[in-house]
């Protein structure tokens, strides 16, 4: 069985602190050919990274890499317990997937065991299924580590040597799955590989294994084993040419010693060696004690990395066991040009980002042959950055080079898509129906071309929803349901059928079977309606159907039919499919593999389900030609020319793992056992010493709102304090080598000191952010205007204005200049939908009621018999409730109308065509609200100040002809009645207000009619001064507990949120508009 002229068996450990040096020695020790051509090589590693590094470097010494297969581990342990016990096939019951049935299976049958009584405790009696199933979960987990961890353990639990609930959980469970497992088959193995004599034919003719930190003994014993009849190569990183296997960490020997001294002990010669390599490698201190345990031969490769640079002088140091900055070893200079090893203090995650774009572009620069591909970024948990990598790396700017990236291990659901929108509607039986969650599965995108709905149609539904008042449910059944009263209004089928009727009858004040239309489908809409009532109906089905307890089998039957009812698959999104149709095969396989028959409720299932889409595929992204950004995960010792590390917060790493607390393996641990912490750490000491030129590591170390400093991650500090002691900066301004080192940077990009020349360690590359930094300088920001000079005078156009535009002007002078000089639309915050029935009427909705009910009042409707149409219109409060809500804003309704009928008399009202020509203005339109020979306005609410302003400009331009068919102009509001006569001047006064709108067209006025209006009045009116004027203006400006802020528009603060709008200008502005109003005011009510 021998591959030319390698020894015929034997394991063989070829040792490197660099893995371009162990692929090269693979690559030799893969040149003689096996001796069946048809036969792959086989190659073990880590993860589909290593494997796509590996076949880079295969490719790149033999200029090819074909005909190898690439196993992790377990399926490699799989292929030889097949080949040397094939009269014991392992049983695919024992897989996790397959284990979490068959514990929570046998969970339930052994609750009433004595020995349960502590689970009992945790579940109770009658165990919720969803609890049920995340303990099932989590005793799997820990029963598959059992297996390889600890077989023995497993073997004396089958002898019925112990008491232990999972000793007896897990007996259960043999009883009805009797096939062999891990545990058993590695027994067999080990004795079958023992005799030579009777060597198992079929066997692979060479096995490498490459680049694994780490292996359990179990896999070790397999492969020690399995080199009694075969070659066996072990590539593994050893980052030490000197025995290091009895040195000790600070920690470590201070508890060594408190043992010791406990003990009473004599002397104990313990050795430091690298501080480093002692602290953070453990993992692999303790994989190598195993290694040399084993029959091997070995092979050393070690290559010094130099001294030239810091990080090279670390790695040395590591290499030759070497302390600095004790007898022996003095502290060593680092060149102030020295980029090696940086570490950055940043703001926020975001900030982490945008300073290493512009680092990475500095290397760029530095180093002309560094491409993208040389660099990679890991960071503990890749989800956190990905949005602000998206947003750094994802920009495009011509300004900026673009770098190309990919980012790996991110989670399907994470990313958006189909797993995320599926995932959403397994939520929506579990609350109300309610419509913002209805209308946010709408929006993804598989969802809406699925029934055939455009984004663009999306905003009309949100309209359509919330001014037919749709709050949750379905209908009065689904209400009840609910254990509420069953009553139809504020549901999906009282929203719909006033939109369906209304499209069919457009009266909306007509009861019509206990419906009031709404007219707001029109035209083309019609058709979208449609659509949007089958999604609602569809979806309403498909929720009812997903509450009731299944099988397995029929849940998995129900998630299909699901993914095809709501889903359109295309292009990336069929791979998702494939995730998810795999994930309920899983599923039915608990049924008809595991025999679960109980039935399972949707909490369960989607538990399931989440946990088998949320797994990340490590393949995906990793190597791709760009910056490739990865979480950091076990096995990434790939060597790159730059490592880059975010988030070594000092909470975030090394990550916590949370103890199960029936853990048993924890109870008594033992050597190769899994440990986060220490996979953590030694993780960080491989990306230390895989970077060939940068070692670059960022956190978040000042807080955003004081900037008070935070610790980095212990690990960080290690490494600070190692450089601190054992090396000094050259000759410059640093006092210490860290000042060099250690960057901290400013809270904002655009922060004059990026791009100030004397800060070296701080610059930027966006050009965008300069020219931020250039008016940071130049303006105080508080007093920068919003245009530094006035538009041109319009032209002769604007001179021809329609009443309407005036008025609309003086309503909002920065929203008129905004949309109609730059065309710029702020619109505003959209308006949420209900989430509950209304329970009082109050706000917007009681005003525009109580104009509704004044209109039918005065139109002769009897208000008293129009309950069940307001009811209708599902603006008031459910039973009892809403009809005193309604009583009380009727009588309030007919005293209004009472009043404005004494206003009024008996005329009836008329309308009145304006075409006035003065001082170079055409003014033309119509004004309505004409009583006899008064202009009346009413609003049944308190006045404002722009019911005065607007009532006032119509009042002018009624009043400014020779002979004026008005007398008087009347306001009517809940809190009063005030009434203009004809002013002698009105013509001139009009012109002055044409004035100031042609100057609104230039530059936007700094005039809000609320606070323009209180500081007018407070001045002219009730004489307090011009500094209790002002303050009262304030006080409109910003809003009390009583009354919204004025400054809270989008369009004001895009114009003046920038200086001081209640300036002089502001003053002199109220006293011209308000000052004739307020002169001529009388009130009478």
């Amino acid at each position: 069985m021998s591959a030319g002229n390698e020894p015929s068996s034997g394991l063989t450990l070829h040792a490197s602190n660099r893995l371009e040096i162990l692929a090269r020695e693979l690559a030799r020790t893969l040149l003689p050919p096996l001796e069946d051509p048809f036969r792959k090589e086989i190659i073990v590693v880590q993860s589909r990274g290593m494997e796509k590094w590996v076949r880079m470097e295969l490719a790149r010494h033999h200029r090819i890499c074909a005909n190898v297969w690439f196993p992790f581990p377990n399926s490699l342990m799989e292929f030889l317990f097949d080949l040397v016990c094939p009269d014991l096939p392992p049983s695919p019951l024992y897989g996790r997937d397959h284990l979490i049935w068959l514990v929570m299976k046998h969970m339930v049958r052994c609750l009433k065991g004595p020995d349960f009584e502590p689970v009992r405790s945790y579940l109770g009696e009658t165990p919720r299924p969803l609890k049920l199933f995340q303990l099932s979960e989590r005793v799997a987990y820990l029963f598959d580590q059992y297996l390889v961890f600890r077989p023995d353990m497993i073997l004396r639990w089958e002898k019925g040597r112990s008491s232990h609930w999972q000793a007896r959980l897990w007996t259960s469970l043999r009883k009805e799955v009797p096939a062999t497992h891990k545990a058993a088959l590695r027994s067999l193995f080990l004795k079958r590989m023992a005799d030579p004599a009777h060597a198992p034919g079929g066997l692979p003719e060479r096995v490498s294994v490459f680049g694994i930190s780490t292996l359990p003994p179990f896999h070790l014993e397999i492969l020690s084993a399995l080199s009694r009849h075969i070659p066996v190569h072990l590539f593994f990183m050893n980052p030490c040419r000197e025995y290091w296997g009895d040195i000790v960490s600070g920690k470590e020997e201070a508890r060594i010693l408190v043992h010791r001294e406990k003990r009473g002990s004599g002397d104990l010669h313990l050795l430091r060696g690298n501080s480093l390599l002692a602290s953070m490698g453990g993992l692999g201190r303790e994989f190598f004690s195993v290694l040399l345990d084993l029959e091997t031969t070995g092979q050393d490769l070690f290559d010094h990395p130099g001294e030239e640079s810091l990080l090279q002088a670390i790695q040395s140091d590591i290499l030759l066991l070497r302390e600095p900055g004790y007898a022996g070893h003095p502290p060593r200079t680092v060149k102030a040009s020295d980029d090696s090893i940086q570490v950055h203090s940043c703001h926020s995650p975001m900030r982490e980002v945008e300073v290493l774009r512009d680092r990475l572009l500095d290397l760029f620069e530095k180093y002309p042959g560094l491409e993208p591909r040389d660099i990679l970024v890991m960071a503990p948990d890749i989800e956190v950055y990905a949005p602000y990598v998206h947003a750094v790396f994802g920009l495009r700017d011509d300004r900026i080079p673009a770098i190309p990236f990919s980012i790996a291990d991110r989670s399907p659901v994470r990313e958006g898509g189909l797993p995320e929108a599926f995932l959403s509607f397994l939520e929506l039986p579990k609350g109300r129906f309610e419509a913002a969650s209805v209308l946010s599965f709408l929006e993804y995108p598989a969802v809406r071309d699925r029934f055939g709905i455009a984004a663009r149609d999306l905003h009309v539904i949100r309209r359509w929803i919330r001014e037919a008042r749709i709050a949750w449910g379905m209908d009065e059944k689904d209400r009840e349901a609910h254990g509420l009263p069953p009553l139809r209004e504020n549901t999906w089928r009282f929203g719909l059928e006033r939109l369906l009727l209304g499209f069919a009858l457009p009266d909306e004040e007509t009861l019509f079977q206990g419906i009031v239309p709404m007219d707001r489908v029109e035209g083309q809409e019609a058709s979208l309606l449609g659509k949007f009532a089958h999604f609602v109906e569809t979806a309403h089905q498909a929720t009812t159907r997903l509450k009731a307890p299944k099988s397995a089998a029929e849940w998995a039957r129900a998630l299909e039919d699901l993914l095809e009812d709501f889903f359109f698959i295309e292009g990336t999104e069929a791979y998702h499919a494939r995730r998810l149709r795999a994930a309920w095969e899983a599923l039915s396989r608990a049924e008809t593999l595991c025999g679960f028959v109980e039935a399972l409720d949707l909490d369960t299932v989607t538990a399931f389900v989440r946990r088998r889409i949320e797994e990340k595929v490590p393949a995906r992204g990793f190597l791709t030609g760009g910056v490739t950004f990865c979480s950091m995960l076990p096995m990434r010792s790939i060597p790159f020319k730059v490592i880059c590390i975010l988030g070594m917060d000092h909470e975030a790493y090394p990550r916590k793992t949370e103890r199960l607390e029936f853990d048993l393996m924890a109870d008594a641990p033992r050597p190769g056992d899994r440990s986060r912490r220490k996979d953590d750490r030694y993780l960080f000491l491989e990306a230390l010493l895989s970077a060939r030129r940068v070692f670059y590591v960022s956190y978040v170390g000042q807080n955003t709102r004081d900037n008070g400093s935070a610790p980095p991650s212990v690990l960080v500090s290690e490494l600070l304090d190692y450089i601190s002691q054992g090396f000094a900066p050259e000759a410059g301004p640093q006092d210490t080598v860290l000042d060099q080192i250690l960057i901290r940077h400013r809270l904002q990009p655009f922060s004059p000191a990026y791009f100030d020349p004397a800060r070296t360690e701080l610059f930027s590359y966006s050009a965008q952010d300069l020219e931020a930094a250039r008016r940071l300088l130049e303006y105080r920001v508080e007093d920068r205007p919003f245009m530094e000079r006035a538009l041109d005078r319009p032209g002769p156009e604007w001179r021809e204005v329609p009443l309407a535009r005036l008025l609309r002007f003086f309503s909002n002078p920065a929203r008129f200049f905004l949309r109609e000089r730059l065309g710029v639309s702020l619109g505003g915050p959209e308006k949420a939908l209900l989430n509950t029935e209304p329970f009082v009427v109050h706000g917007l909705d009681r005003y525009l009621l109580c104009q509704k009910l004044l209109e039918w009042k005065l139109a002769g409707k009897d208000l008293a018999g129009a309950y069940p149409l307001v009811r209708g219109m599902g603006l008031l409060p459910h039973g009892a409730g809403g009809e005193c809500a309604y009583e009380e804003i009727r009588l309030g309704v007919e005293d209004f109308a009472m009043r404005l009928r004494k206003t009024v008399g008996a005329e009836s009202s008329w309308e009145m065509e304006l075409d006035e020509t003065l001082e170079g203005f055409h003014l033309t339109g119509k004004v309505s609200e004409l009583y006899g020979t008064a202009l009346v306005h009413y609003r049944q609410a308190r006045a404002k100040g722009r019911d005065h302003l607007l009532l006032w400009l119509r009042h002018l331009a009624l009043t400014c002809g020779d002979t004026p068919q008005i007398t008087q102009s009347i306001l009517l509001t809940r809190d009063g009645c005030w009434t203009y006569g004809v002013l002698p001047g009105a013509r001139k006064l009009l012109a002055a207000y044409l004035e100031l709108y042609l100057e609104g067209l230039r530059r936007p006025l700094p005039f809000f009619p609320e606070s323009s209006y209180s500081f007018a009045r407070e001045l002219l009116v009730e004489r307090k001064g011009e500094s209790g004027a002002i303050e009262k203006a304030a006080t409109a400006w910003r809003g009390d507990q009583y009354r919204r802020a004025e400054s809270d528009e989008p369009h004001y603060q895009t114009c003046f949120g920038n200086v001081d709008p209640l300036g002089e200008t502001f003053q002199e502005l109220a006293l011209k508009v308000y000052g004739p109003l307020l002169e001529i005011q009388k009130k009478i009510g």
